[in-house]
C-alpha cells in the first residue's frame, strides 16, 4: 500500500472552509467505494509542516484512478508521501475545461458554494450508471435557481438542463452566461422559446449550444445549455423520457417542512420520468426542517435506492445559524 496526501483547496467562504477537509474525506470515500473498486483505505486528516493535509492509502494509483481523483471538488495538489514527510507531487488531470471564473465571478444572495456543488455533482457522478470520465453524461438540476450546477457541468463538457420558476433569476443566468462565452471569444448558439400552458405564456426555454466552431455546433459536436424558466413539476414537459444520467438539487432551504413535503411529492414523479435507469441522484436539504429519515422514506416511496452506507452518511455541516445541510443519494431502478 502507498500513502498519499491531498491539499484541499483554500476556501472564500470561511464556514465552507473549515467543512472541506471532512467533506473532501467523505466525497473521498464514496468515490473509493464506488469508481475506485473499494481500494481507498485509511482515510483520515494530517498536518505537513503545520497545514492540514486529506490522507489516504491506496494500492499505487493509476493512470484512471488519478483522473477520477483529480475532479475532487476541493482537489488543489495531489502527492504521494515518501518516508516521514516527504512529499512527491501527482499531476492532476481534471475534467474542467474552461476558465474557473465562470463560476467564481457570480456573487448574489443564496448562491450555493461552487466547490460544494461539485461536491455534489460529483458524488451523483459516482454512484450513476454511466462512466463519467467519457464525457457523454446527461445532468439534470430542476431547481436551478441561477445556475451554479449547469455551470458546473458545462466546465466538465457535459450537456446539463436546469428549470427555475423565478424568471430573474433565469434571465440574469442567461445574461451572465452568454456575455461570458462572447468574453471567452467562444463559438455559440443560442435558441429562445416561449412557454405556453391553457393558452398563456407561462415562461421561456433557451437553448446555448457551445462548440469548437461553428461547423462542429451545426454537426452536433456541442454542448448544450439548456434553462427551462417553468414550475418544475413540469420539467416532463421540456425534456424526454429517460434522457438523463444525473439528478443534481439544492433544496429551497427556508421553507416549512408541509411546503418542503408537498414539494418533493409533486415533483418527483415528473423528475423521475426524465431520468435514466440507473441514474442517481443527490439531493442537499436543511435537516432542520426536514429529518433525513423523513427524506430518505419520500425517495423510496417512488421507487429510488436510497444509499445508506457510511461514506453517505459524512456530508452534513454548518452553513449558518438556520441552516444545517446534508446530502442525500439514490440511484433509479434499472430495468
Amino acid at each position: 500500500m502507498t500513502d498519499y496526501a491531498l491539499l484541499v483547496l483554500p476556501a472564500v467562504n470561511r464556514v465552507y472552509g473549515q467543512a472541506a477537509p471532512r467533506l473532501t474525506s467523505s466525497e473521498l470515500a464514496v468515490f473509493g467505494e464506488t469508481v475506485l473498486g473499494g481500494r481507498i483505505a485509511g482515510i483520515g486528516h494530517h498536518q505537513f509542516g503545520g497545514v492540514p493535509y486529506v490522507v489516504f492509502s491506496a494500492d499505487e494509483l493509476t493512470e484512471q484512478d488519478v483522473r477520477v481523483l483529480s475532479n475532487l471538488s476541493s482537489a488543489y495538489a495531489l502527492f504521494e508521501v515518501r518516508g516521514d514527510a516527504a512529499l512527491a507531487p501527482i499531476t492532476l488531470s481534471p475534467l474542467d475545461r474552461y476558465d474557473d471564473d465562470l463560476l467564481t465571478i457570480p456573487r448574489y444572495v443564496g448562491k450555493t458554494n461552487e466547490s460544494f456543488t461539485k461536491l455534489l455533482l460529483n458524488v451523483a457522478l459516482a454512484c450513476s450508471a454511466t462512466d463519467f470520465l467519457d464525457g457523454s453524461v446527461k445532468v439534470l438540476d430542476p431547481l436551478c435557481g441561477r445556475g451554479t450546477t449547469l455551470h458546473q457541468a458545462f466546465m466538465y463538457g457535459f450537456d446539463a438542463c436546469g428549470v427555475e420558476v423565478e424568471a430573474p433569476a433565469v434571465e440574469a443566468y442567461e445574461k451572465f452566461f452568454v456575455q461570458w462565452l462572447q468574453d471567452k471569444r467562444l463559438k455559440h448558439k443560442v435558441e429562445t422559446a416561449r412557454i405556453r400552458r391553457d393558452g398563456k405564456v407561462t415562461g421561456h426555454r433557451t437553448d446555448i449550444t457551445v462548440g469548437e466552431s461553428k461547423t462542429a455546433i451545426k454537426a452536433g459536436d456541442a454542448a448544450t445549455v439548456t434553462i427551462v424558466q417553468d414550475d418544475t413539476r413540469f420539467v416532463a414537459d421540456h425534456c424526454k423520457k429517460n434522457s438523463f444520467d444525473v439528478l443534481v438539487a439544492d433544496l429551497p432551504y427556508g421553507i416549512q417542512h408541509d411546503t418542503r413535503d408537498l414539494l418533493l411529492v409533486d415533483a418527483l414523479p415528473g423528475w423521475l420520468r426524465v431520468l435514466k435507469p440507473g441514474a442517481a441522484l443527490a439531493l442537499a436539504w436543511n435537516t432542520r426542517v426536514l429529518e433525513r429519515a423523513a427524506l430518505a422514506a419520500q425517495l423510496s416511496d417512488v421507487g429510488i435506492d436510497v444509499l445508506d452506507s457510511a461514506p453517505f452518511h459524512g456530508f452534513e455541516h454548518r452553513v449558518d445559524r438556520t441552516i444545517q445541510r446534508d446530502v442525500v443519494v439514490g440511484v433509479t431502478p434499472k430495468p
